[in-house]
């Protein structure tokens, strides 16, 4: 065992103490938005986290994705995965809910809950410059690893994605056979709207 088990876990990462630090008051009591952030990624099955609470409020708000990293092989079927897979189950939520009201630790008054996040599909539109001689499915593959682990790695309470990171991403581990890249993201509820004759769409 590369790192001692106490309690029948293991130890907080260093990475993760190095987090807490600052956060964790004396009495270790869950009060504010930061509190249950760090409370909330003790859970295996959680990935992102946003928290949220009106100003003056005791309601504090969760808005969690699922960990998708136990349902794939690898990175490409990041971009195959269904809705459902993204959102945590009633008895994970149930489990986290449990779990906080036998820790003590939540602040006089403050009530916890979950907020389904609303997923949206969007579609990757790039171009490609490459040489005279190239393996098409061999590019699309690399590309859609390289945007697929791109999203895998973003952290917790991402709320802005630079296209400019993507393309430097993708340029980085495909040098050698991709010339130049841009990318372009189409939303389908932007483009349904078009069809449905919301919007006038100019070319």
């Amino acid at each position: 065992c590369n790192t001692p088990v106490s309690g029948g876990s293991e130890s907080d990462s260093i990475d993760l103490v190095r987090k807490m630090v600052g956060f964790n008051s004396r009495s270790l009591v869950l009060a504010s938005e930061d509190n249950f952030n760090l409370f909330l990624r003790r859970f295996s099955f959680i990935g992102h986290t946003n928290i949220f609470s009106e100003d003056n409020s005791l309601a504090v708000t969760a808005c969690c994705l699922a960990n998708v990293d136990n349902k794939m092989t690898s990175p490409e079927q990041y971009l195959e995965l269904d809705e459902s897979d993204f959102k945590l189950t009633d008895g994970q939520k149930e489990m986290v809910k449990t779990t906080l009201a036998n820790s003590s630790k939540s602040f006089a008054g403050v009530s916890f809950n979950f907020e389904d996040p609303v997923i949206r599909k969007y579609a990757a539109i790039c171009y490609v410059k490459v040489d005279d001689t190239y393996n098409r499915e061999a590019i699309k593959t690399a590309i859609r690893n390289s945007i697929a682990q791109y999203f895998i790695d973003l952290g917790t309470n991402t709320l802005f994605i630079p296209k400019s990171d993507i393309i430097a991403r993708i340029m980085n581990e495909n040098s050698s056979v991709i010339k130049s890249f841009d990318i372009e993201f189409v939303s389908d509820m932007n483009e349904q709207s078009y069809h449905d004759g919301y919007h006038l769409q100019y070319k």
